[in-house]
Formats: C-alpha cells, structure tokens, sequence
C-alpha cells in the first residue's frame, strides 16, 4: 500500500482526472437517448472524446510545472515527465476525434453541413476551438516529429505556446452550448481543472524569473575527461544548495556561448561537499559546447530532483548497474555514502577502455570503504552486460536490491531479464530520465 502512495498515486490522481468529466456526462442524460440515433452516436463519441482531451490537456500543463512533490508521487519527476509525454500525444487525439465524430454526426443528416461545420465561419465559441487545435497541432507535430531536426531553444519555444492552445480549447468549452453549459458539476470541475493547468503553465512558463526558486553559483573548474566527457565544477555565490545522493538538477548557464536554456544534469558530487559537480557526455550541440565555458561563468541551479537513491532502499545488500555516463548517479552515491551499513557489486558498462573515464576513481573508492566491488564490463570484448552473465557471477542475485541506469534500452532489456529471472519489481530501481 505505501508502495502505491509513493510511487503510483500520481498516475492514479491524473487518470481520474483525466476520465472524471466522463463520469459527470453519463449522467447528464439517458444512454439510451444518447445512443438513439446515428446522429447522436456520433456526437456522443465527439463530446466524450472533446471531454477527455481537454481534461488531460489541462494535466499535461499541470505535469510541466515540474514540482518537487512530483518525486514523491511520481516516483521521481522523470517519470512525471514521461507520463506527461505520453498523456500529451493521447490528449491531442482524443481531441483530435472531437471535432471529426462531430462532424460525422452532421454527415450523417447531410454531408454538406460535416463541410461546413468543419469549414466555415461560425460562432465564436467554435472558431476558439479551431484555432486552440490549429495550434496544438502545429505543435505536437514539431514535439513528436521534428524535435531531432530543430535546434533545442526554438523547439522549446514553441513548447511554450502550447499554453495559447490550452487558453483557446478552453474558451471553447465553456463558452460552447453543451452538457458543459448546461451541467453545474461538469462546468465547474471543467472550469477548476482548467484553472490549475493554466496556472501551472503561468507559473513555469511566463512567471519563471519570478516564481521558481534558483541558485546562483558560479564555474570554478571545467575539466575534460576522456575523449567526451566534460566535468564542471561550481561554488555557491549565495545558499548553497540542499541535495541528495543520485538526484539531478537543472542548469541554465549565463554564457552566449553556451546558450542560456535550462539543462539537466546528475550530480556527482556528495551533499557534504561545498560545492556541487556535474559530468556531462557531448551528444549534441549544447554539451559539446560546454567546453567554451569559463571559469567564473554563472549559472542559475534549479533542484534538486529525482529520488534514484540506493539509501530509498531497506535493503542494503545492492547490485548497481551503469551503462556508460549512466555512472553518474553512482558516482554521487559512491562519494557520499555511509558506507558501513553497505555491501554493493557495481556493475559499470562502457564500449570500450578508453570510456571507463570514471572506473580508477571508484576504484579508489573501493579500495578505500571495503565492501564496493567495482566490475568494469567492457561491451567491446565481454558483450552487453546482461542478467544471465551478472547471475554467473552472483548466486544471491534475487536477494538484492538492484540499480540500474544508463540507455533506455539496456534499461528496459536488463529489467525484463531481471523479472523474468525471478528478481521481485519492487526490488529493481531505474533512472530514466527523458525531457
């Protein structure tokens, strides 16, 4: 039960959410009247449909208002982000199959007047929701298809807009004559939900400077390690900043340079420590252009974030599992532990020699604390790291925790391995962040 309260109830909160209005429409009107005609077959899908899409629109805006009780709920803010992905794509299709069973309702009686509710010139209320959809399609089109081929900043700009869409759908619900207009309890929970979406939107998107809480630290080294690897050291000029081990943080870094947008990145420093510590791997555009930073450079910290922590676990007898910059989280962990109460086989993956840019470090830090056992796992010569070969090695395999982070699809690979070999869900921990 504390497992659902922590870790599912969000998704739980946000699907009643989303399905509700369902439930207030139902009873508005008999089914039997609803479901007469071919007529009102099809309209009653379109206002099913219209109902859903615009309540998990407006649970989309309110999981990008990236609150820090979205960790607990959530199970951490990137599963949040996740759900607010995909709900963002099902809710432009349900919205999308509202106006077009609306229409076919009217195709119905005769096809002349499908084109001219599609089409034409009409009422206010009903231009509201075809400009709200001309928008979010526009959008969700460049979010889903185009993201890759469009530079970070613009595509996070149109992001932004995604509130006018909101802004105009809802115009369209209220002010439209249907069972919203004429139901007290579905307008007002239309008309609540609304609110919170678009105040979560006011608050990350337009009031930004002002309403979310950030840091101010400055650059005090940049080093590079390995052939891609870049990591950045900064000091607080204020308060220092409150974090735990394994979780991440967003950065915008003052430069031109660089560029000024927010980024996260894992910590890698341990909370004690004065200052705070990133690593990031060049992928792209942006984490190439770290390099050009200088020391002294500000940056704006937002966080902490994220509860991927072996401490969330009351056992401490652990597997730990990292796939390349994935090492990351570990590396916080590795610093910052208490490590008497420990026993941990870290499993780190990399392609080949030359990446395990971390591997003498930790095993120092091994060496040092007795009971990390670090087993480099070079892909090249051993292959990909998988559940059969980790079991070789470790017959007590079922009775530990396990840590898993790095690429999506190891992730995925190595959790359906581990379950499939009998190792409990609730025993297995991943870090798949994705904005």
């Amino acid at each position: 039960m504390k497992k659902f309260f922590t870790g599912n109830f969000g998704v739980f909160i946000v699907s009643v959410a989303s399905f509700l209005p369902v439930f207030f429409w139902i009873f508005q009107e008999p089914i039997s009247i609803r479901f007469a005609t071919t007529f009102s077959v099809f309209r009653s899908f379109g206002q099913v449909f219209g109902l859903i899409g615009m309540s998990m629109f407006a649970v989309v805006l309110f999981l990008s208002a990236r609150l820090k009780i979205f960790d607990k709920y959530f199970d951490g803010l990137g599963r949040a982000y996740d759900l607010h992905h995909f709900l963002g794509g099902l809710a432009f299709s349900f919205i999308l199959f509202h106006p077009l069973f609306l229409a076919l309702a009217y195709f119905s009686m005769a096809p002349p007047l499908a084109l001219s509710f599609l089409f034409y010139p009409s009422t206010f209320a009903i231009n509201y929701g075809r400009i709200g959809f001309l928008i979010m399609a526009i959008l969700l089109i460049l979010t889903f298809y185009y993201k890759t081929s469009i530079k970070y900043q613009n595509w996070k700009l149109s992001h932004k807009l995604l509130g006018a869409a909101f802004f105009f759908g809802g115009l369209h619900s209220l002010f439209i004559t249907s069972d919203i207009s004429t139901n007290v309890v579905l307008r007002w929970y239309i008309l609540i939900l609304s609110a919170l979406g678009l105040a979560a939107y006011i608050y990350r998107t337009l009031l930004y400077p002002f309403s979310v809480k950030r840091y101010l630290y400055k650059v005090s080294t940049i080093r590079k390690i390995g052939n891609d690897v870049i990591e950045i050291t900064m000091l607080p000029l204020e308060s220092k900043m409150k974090y735990k081990i394994g979780q991440f943080i967003f950065v915008s870094f003052k430069s031109d340079v660089v560029g000024k947008e927010s980024h996260p990145f894992s910590l890698i420093s341990s909370p004690d420590d004065n200052f705070i510590r990133i690593a990031a791997k060049s992928s792209g555009d942006y984490t190439k252009n770290l390099t050009n930073l200088s020391i002294g450079d500000l940056a704006e910290v937002e966080g902490a974030f994220g509860v991927f922590s072996p401490e969330k676990s009351k056992n401490k007898n652990q597997i730990w599992i990292a796939g390349g910059i994935g090492i990351t989280p570990f590396l916080s962990a590795a610093r910052g532990l208490d490590w008497k109460n420990f026993s941990v086989d870290l499993y780190y993956s990399f392609k080949e020699e030359s990446d395990g840019v971390y591997l003498k470090e930790l095993q120092n830090i091994s060496n040092q604390v007795g009971n990390l056992k670090v087993v480099p796992w070079i892909s090249q010569d051993k292959g990909k790291i998988n559940f059969y070969e980790i079991k070789k090695l470790d017959s007590k395999i079922k009775d530990k925790s396990i840590f898993i982070c790095g690429p999506s699809t190891m992730i995925e690979s190595l959790k359906k391995d581990f379950i499939n070999g009998g190792v409990s869900k609730k025993n297995i921990f991943s870090e798949e962040f994705s904005m």
